[in-house]
């Protein structure tokens, strides 16, 4: 962690946080829509309507809400982070969540039947660690081998392919960078990102792609267009990062922007612009989100003062951490001084949210199988 971005580390982790919330909600209306049916079935400009009005979270901001409680609950410490994080996503499988990925369910119903956070991941490259890591990205970017320490942690506990690692790995990268405040040049993320995995031969091509079309001035749906996802972005890791790279870099301050863009280019689209607006709200903090955006998600239990009040638990207890000095361990957060309903909520409560979000789900499917088409 270094200096330049401990200095607004507080307003960085909680525009993470809120800006993974604003995009995930925003998006959940589209996804696995084509940008075509997307226009025909929603006009007018990106706003919440998801249920009377109102943005729905869905997992995607759920796993960033975890990974805090996990960092908190463990001081901060790689060594008893995996340990923490799998007690969240034991919590959470309970609450019968929505829209699960495949992997993260095997992997959540693995730890349950008593398999150790080492031995849980199964082997795929979904989007479930490229959802999570921007948040790594803020808190340890200043210290690379510690970032990529905490994202293979992180990743491999729910998937095991070096692909879902590789592309958490960019999408902390990222966020690192844009809370750091400055604009970032397409050539300049490459290099950090090249020296990051320099044997990733794959996937650095498909990072030199996104970046030398930024640099060609295309759209990001101009750049899915050219690489065959002009119908969405997939779930798949190696097609979500280059898309959410190339929209960073070409919206980096603009946070409304940037969020619409991807959404627009459809796809998974809650994802996309949840791992989106937590990058670019790293930067512009709570204040650069649009104030409706938040004001309407009806995330109960996790209402964005909740959200806020847990990333200025994780700002403390990174001060702490910092204060301890580098080479030392912090001791685990006293959760007892803290309570656990500051980072966590009775499984009950999300249990009944995300009973109301499987029928606003079920609502929009059927809306779906109706025209226009």
């Amino acid at each position: 962690m270094n200096e330049e971005n401990s200095i607004n580390l507080k307003e960085s982790i909680a525009g993470c946080i809120l800006g993974t919330a604003a995009g995930d909600s925003l998006g959940l209306l589209y996804e696995n829509l084509t940008p075509e049916r997307q226009a025909r079935l929603y006009k007018g400009a990106y706003e919440q309507r998801f249920f009377f009005s109102k943005g729905f979270i869905s997992d995607d901001t759920e796993h960033t809400i975890m990974l805090a409680a996990a960092l908190i609950e463990s001081g901060l410490d790689p060594g008893l982070f995996p340990a923490g994080f799998a007690r969240q996503l034991k919590r959470w499988i309970f609450t019968m969540p929505a829209g699960v990925g495949f992997a993260t369910l095997r992997s959540c119903l693995k730890l349950v039947a008593g398999f150790p956070p080492d031995k849980s991941g199964v082997f795929s490259a979904g989007n479930g660690p490229c959802m999570r890591s921007a948040l790594l990205g803020v808190l340890f970017g200043g210290n690379p081998e510690k970032m990529k320490l905490f994202v293979k942690a992180s990743s491999a506990i729910t998937h095991t392919d070096k692909k879902a690692e590789n592309a958490a790995l960019a999408i902390a990268l990222a966020a690192h960078m844009s809370s750091c405040r400055k604009d970032v040049s397409p050539a300049g993320y490459f290099s950090e990102i090249e020296k990051s995995l320099p044997a990733e031969t794959e996937f650095l091509n498909l990072i030199k792609n996104a970046v030398n079309s930024v640099e060609r001035g295309e759209t990001t749906r101009e750049f899915l267009q050219k690489n065959s996802m002009g119908g969405g972005v997939s779930g798949y890791s190696y097609h979500t990062a280059p898309a959410v790279i190339h929209c960073w870099l070409k919206n980096q301050a603009d946070f409304q922007g940037g969020v619409s863009s991807i959404i627009s280019c459809g796809g998974d689209t809650d994802t996309t612009a949840a791992i989106t607006g937590a990058i670019i709200g790293a930067r512009v903090h709570k204040s650069g989100i649009p104030s409706k955006w938040l004001e309407n998600i009806a995330s109960w239990p996790y209402t964005i003062e909740f959200m806020s009040g847990l990333a200025e638990i994780l700002s403390e207890a990174a001060a702490e951490k910092e204060n301890n000095g580098i080479n030392k361990t912090a001791a685990p957060v006293n959760i007892k001084k803290i309570s656990r309903k500051n980072i966590e909520k009775p499984i009950t409560l999300c249990f009944l949210r995300n009973t109301a979000a499987v029928a606003a789900i079920l609502f929009h499917a059927l809306r779906r199988a109706l025209p226009p088409y």
